[in-house]
């Protein structure tokens, strides 16, 4: 399928203050490599230059083939701050092993009459071998595989002699899909403190899908940055990290990862502190000291 199956995808959430990359290189029914498309997703990982977006903070966001080759990116390094998996397909290699390997907050969205790729074979597996410490299984009701997409022959003639048992229609699953993907990306990109309480809200008690995440809910309230005046560079950091205070001592601080779980803490006499984190693993980082809350980018790239 062409990237413009998916520009229901683009069309909602680029107005609302998202990049979209529409990766259109492994087209086709045969000949397509999944090690090649995880290749373009890293690709745009490491070579889109975006000096004017926030954080620069990126997800992996892919649909059936797709979202199995977006699962074998994300095993590899640099990881992306988010994967989503819209009904993710089982790849060569194997994406249900490749997720294993990763660490970054994992959501896989399914749809229950799923028989192109059904449920069990390859969306479950595939979120139960995630490593991560917060991942989310978001089950469609009466969803469908090809509806997290625009019409497209090919895969709706799949769908159709697949025997899917579809029960609500593609309008309503792309809202459904919305409703629950907007908080994801605003949590982990836009560090939005409120979005993620909204989105476990949503999943407890909508009577349009079935679910669960395991994510701590307080610790992804995210920090939101204040103006007090206190850098902290650079971000995306690779070996030292550097806190300033224009004003006053920094004071207590304290640095914890996107599940909440404490890296470093202490309390600095100066205006200054610099830390190395050349250890630390890729990923989203939360800062808080006397005087300001904020976000790091740790990049080994």
């Amino acid at each position: 399928m062409s990237y413009v199956a998916y520009e229901n995808l683009s069309g909602y959430f680029v107005p609302k203050g998202y990049v979209f990359a529409m990766i259109d290189t492994e087209n086709g029914i045969i000949g397509v490599s999944h090690p090649d498309f995880a290749a373009d997703y890293q690709y745009v990982n490491q070579n889109l230059a975006l000096p004017n977006v926030l954080n620069n903070s990126i997800a992996f966001l892919g649909h059936s083939m797709g979202g199995g080759a977006a699962f074998l990116a994300a095993s590899q390094a640099p990881q992306p701050q988010l994967l989503i998996g819209l009904a993710p397909a089982e790849t060569n290699p194997s994406a249900i092993d490749a997720a294993s390997s990763i660490n970054c907050p994992v959501f896989v969205f399914s749809g229950q009459g799923d028989a192109v790729t059904p449920p069990s074979e390859n969306h479950i597996p595939m979120y139960d071998s995630s490593n991560s410490l917060c991942k989310g299984f978001i089950n469609i009701l009466g969803g469908a595989h090809c509806y997290f997409a625009n019409s497209n022959f090919f895969c709706d003639f799949g769908e159709t002699t697949a025997g899917s048992s579809i029960q609500i229609s593609r309008a309503e699953q792309q809202d459904i899909l919305y409703d629950f993907l907007e908080p994801l990306l605003a949590t982990f990109l836009k560090n939005d403190n409120q979005a993620f309480a909204q989105f476990s809200d949503s999943l407890a008690s909508s009577s349009r899908v079935n679910g669960t995440h395991t994510c701590d809910v307080n610790a992804l309230k995210a920090i939101s940055p204040d103006n007090q005046q206190v850098s902290v560079f650079p971000s995306p950091v690779n070996e030292i990290l550097t806190l300033s205070s224009a004003d006053k001592m920094l004071g207590a601080f304290e640095i914890v990862n996107s599940l909440g779980r404490q890296m470093l803490a202490g309390d600095c006499k100066n205006q200054q502190l610099q830390l190395n984190v050349s250890d630390w693993p890729d990923g989203v980082y939360y800062f808080r000291t006397s005087s300001k809350y904020g976000k790091i980018i740790k990049s080994s790239r």
